[in-house]
Parts: structure tokens; sequence; C-alpha cells
């Protein structure tokens, strides 16, 4: 049981997700058993900012990171006022030649 608690406890430095801009938190490797037992512990943990690598028998099966809470961005309406055209008879009816050269599935 040390040796897992000692494995829980010991944080790698991971700069390839903190350079990404990723996860910028610790990271961490636990087996499957121990994930199972501490579950919520973990959870806490990548919510602070860490993240856990979960593997099974050393490899790394899954990935527990924290939610990106970055705010959504607001919508602005008007962006491409007078820089879209829509010309005056956009919704008249085809001509006739187009319909007989379109292709079948264009017609209903």
């Amino acid at each position: 049981m040390r040796a897992a608690t000692q494995t829980l406890n010991t944080l790698l430095y991971c700069p390839h997700l903190t350079r990404l801009g990723q996860h910028p938190g610790p990271t961490m490797q636990v087996n499957i058993y121990e994930a199972k037992t501490r579950l919520s512990e973990l959870v806490e943990q990548a919510h602070a900012g860490a993240t856990v690598i979960i593997a099974k028998a050393g490899t790394p099966m899954a990935k527990l990171v924290p939610l990106n809470d970055a705010p959504k961005r607001k919508i602005v309406y008007g962006l491409m006022k007078g820089q879209i055209r829509i010309a005056s008879d956009f919704d008249a009816p085809l001509p006739e030649d187009f319909l007989v050269t379109a292709p079948r599935t264009a017609r209903k």
C-alpha cells in the first residue's frame, strides 16, 4: 500500500503539455486498481489542474484531465454588415434550361 501511496503522491512535470498550453498542471500515473479505489481524490486533483494517467500493467490506457472552463466567446452580430450582398432575385425560380441540364438529384 505504501508503494501505491508513493506512486499517487509522486508528481511529474510535463513540459510538452505546458508548452502547448493544454494542461499546465502536474502529471501523475496510477494503476487501474488504485484509480478505482481513489477515484474521488483523483477527480479532485484533476479539477485542481493535475493530469492523471491511468495505466494497466504500466501501459497508459486513459487520461483524466481538468475540463476547459474558459468562458465561451460572446456572439457579436453584424460583423459582416455591408460585406455580403444578396441578389434581389436569389429566391426566384430556376430557369428551365438549368433544370433540364442539372443532375437528377438536384430536382425535387
